[in-house]
């Protein structure tokens, strides 16, 4: 991706490359640019299936790690990490700072751009769940946000993942019954089958009492008749009622 400007000095992101992740990434967190095309970049879990990577964001798996992106392939860099979260890259770019968040550590490492290897020097403990880190403006000192509640994080993460499962299952919910009650899908019929004195049906005296293509009612699930009337429901529409001819009603 690379900033522009528009004419009046808005500025915008021009995607000037799309780079395929194969089986490397499954769910990324933050990234570390060394050049337009090099960049390191958290893996926080490495399970592509819903349920297991959620799963993953919570237990211990050490299954996340760090990956460099060379302009033309992965490697991985730092393996076997717990949820490595935030990541950057010291000014001198010598330094790498990892978050792990399930382990509530920040992990300092010696980069070597020759192997692209990386030296553990130093695991600093946070006493909390660290998220993304920054420099300070003077240079001298890290910020990183800190989660102190675990739970809290959790109830948070479940709540925002039911939220937007209820979420879309309305929206699904809502377009399948505007599309049914609008354009009108359903051809519907009912149908009359007369019942002999022991109950079973005269199957060659079943009769059509009402059809429709759909312009008049859509899903039709039941049908009623009394003294003339007849009434239509319907699964997705309105309910239709209509006056039976003499015909009919016999």
């Amino acid at each position: 991706m690379r900033s522009s400007k528009l004419s009046k000095g808005i500025p915008f992101v021009v995607n000037i490359m799309s780079i395929p992740v194969a089986h490397h990434l499954a769910i990324t967190n933050d990234l570390a640019v060394v050049a337009e095309d090099q960049f390191f970049i958290t893996n926080c879990a490495t399970f592509h299936f819903g349920f297991l990577a959620f799963l993953e964001n919570f237990l211990p798996f050490r299954r996340g790690g760090v990956f460099f992106y060379n302009s033309t392939d992965w490697q991985l860099v730092v393996p076997d990490l717990n949820l490595p979260n935030g990541i950057f890259l010291s000014r001198d770019e010598k330094l790498m700072y990892v978050v792990s968040f399930l382990d509530k550590t920040l992990l300092v490492y010696r980069w070597d751009p020759s192997t692209n290897g990386a030296q553990l020097l130093q695991t600093v403990q946070l006493y909390g769940r660290g998220d993304n880190v920054q420099l300070s403006q003077s240079g001298d000192a890290l910020l990183i946000g800190v989660h102190p509640s675990f739970v809290a994080v959790v109830v948070v993460v479940v709540v925002v993942v039911v939220v937007v499962v209820v979420v879309v299952v309305v929206v699904v919910v809502v377009v399948v019954l505007l599309l049914f009650s609008h354009i009108r899908v359903f051809h519907l019929q009912v149908v009359r089958l007369p019942l002999t004195n022991e109950g079973l049906i005269l199957e060659n005296d079943v009769t059509e009492m009402f059809y429709d293509h759909g312009d008049l009612i859509g899903g039709a699930s039941s049908a009623a008749m009394f003294d003339g009337q007849l009434l239509i429901g319907s699964i997705v529409d309105r309910l239709v009622h209509c006056q039976l001819s003499e015909e009919k009603q016999k």
